[in-house]
């Protein structure tokens, strides 16, 4: 009987912190609905909803950017480029950002994305696109407990961009008013040249 009642206890708590979530669940996806609703005040007000979930909803939003309701895909675009995401967060949805390495008065933007992502181990893989460069390197790296390191590895598309520099950033922002901004430094081990580099998370990147 003893047992028969902490399992019962067991699967109550369990259900009682799984059911606010669920519900949090139903009530995104409800607003996700109404931001295609005939009503412009509808819209609006589902989608100032949907602001005040912040990162939570990053995931979800995602699997509605491109819907074939125009209005949808207009508004869950617009709450995307607000939602500032925590690296970690960034890493495990497999985030697309833009940002920039510089040398002196040289800058040089780029597109970074990650393919995979070990949430024990902190090891992730995935690729930087140095637009003005017409480079694309593959990258490897980890999430330690206060910075982000990754080197590129190997060449997608030869271009004029040097591989094998070590990126290092810090994995807080250094601006709280600006909590997307990440930045560091890069070096290339076999010559010595560096510089600074940054990343901005809630970036939306047109490059391919």
């Amino acid at each position: 009987m003893r047992l028969l009642l902490a399992i019962i206890f067991s699967v109550t708590l369990l259900c009682a912190e799984a059911s606010p979530r669920h519900e949090a669940t139903n009530t995104v996806a409800e607003l996700l609905r109404q931001l295609g609703a005939d009503s412009c005040t509808t819209r609006d007000r589902a989608e100032e909803q949907l602001r005040t979930f912040g990162p939570d909803v990053i995931s979800i939003l995602k699997t509605y950017k491109d819907s074939r309701d125009p209005e949808i895909r207009m508004r869950v675009g617009r709450l995307l480029q607000g939602v500032v995401p925590s690296i970690r967060q960034f890493l495990e949805l497999k985030g697309k950002c833009t940002g920039f390495a510089d040398e002196g008065s040289s800058h040089w933007p780029c597109v970074l994305e990650v393919k995979t992502f070990d949430a024990t181990s902190g090891v992730f893989t995935g690729t930087i696109e140095w637009t003005s460069l017409d480079a694309k390197h593959a990258i490897e790296g980890k999430l330690e407990a206060n910075k982000l390191v990754f080197s590129e590895t190997k060449i997608i598309r030869r271009g004029n961009a040097l591989l094998n520099c070590v990126y290092t950033l810090n994995s807080t922002p250094a601006n709280p008013d600006n909590p997307g901004r990440l930045t560091g430094t890069w070096k290339n081990p076999q010559d010595g040249r560096g510089g600074n580099v940054e990343l901005h998370l809630n970036s939306s990147p047109t490059a391919e």
